[in-house]
């Protein structure tokens, strides 16, 4: 059995670099396909996965030192690696530490902007704003980013202007 098997092997080595040949052949057109068009039809569990584009998230406060009865706008911009807006596609989220302190679309220009009123609460309040990212019907996809933290300083200075 094993010297038949063993005579065998040089046929079946072939067949199998002939398969795997004629697999190239037939597969390589697909590659010049978009990722949507080669995977038209395909069980979603059998389509490639989508390729995303990074985003940069950045945040502006202003003011950034203000007194317990004032409030501060928070602006943020998110952009692709080149510098362009990513326009009115998806939502950021502020954060003061790990609380929420609010939401907003981003508008055509790639910003979203919020007012924060930290109240009375006197202390150095690093804020950050997240980017969820965005998917759109073609499965394109946008990663989602965080800013930096940017430091808002709240005084205790009720009778401040």
């Amino acid at each position: 059995m094993k010297a038949q098997l063993s005579a065998k092997m040089p046929g079946i080595v072939f067949m199998l670099l002939v398969a795997s040949l004629l697999f190239v052949t037939l597969t390589a057109p697909l590659g010049a396909l978009s990722r949507v068009q080669a995977s038209a039809g395909l069980p979603d569990m059998l389509k490639p996965p989508s390729i995303g584009i990074a985003t940069t998230t950045s945040l502006s406060a202003s003011p950034t030192t203000l007194n317990t009865t004032n409030t501060t706008i928070l602006t943020t911009i998110v952009t692709f690696p080149d510098g362009t807006p990513v326009g009115a596609h998806g939502q950021v989220i502020f954060y003061d530490g790990t609380t929420k302190i609010g939401s907003a679309d981003l508008n055509s220009a790639g910003q979203a902007v919020v007012t924060y009123d930290p109240g009375f609460q006197t202390a150095i309040h690093p804020i950050k704003a997240v980017y969820s990212g965005f998917q759109d019907k073609a499965d394109n996809i946008t990663y989602g980013s965080t800013s930096p933290a940017v430091t808002v300083l709240v005084n205790n200075c009720s009778t401040c202007g």
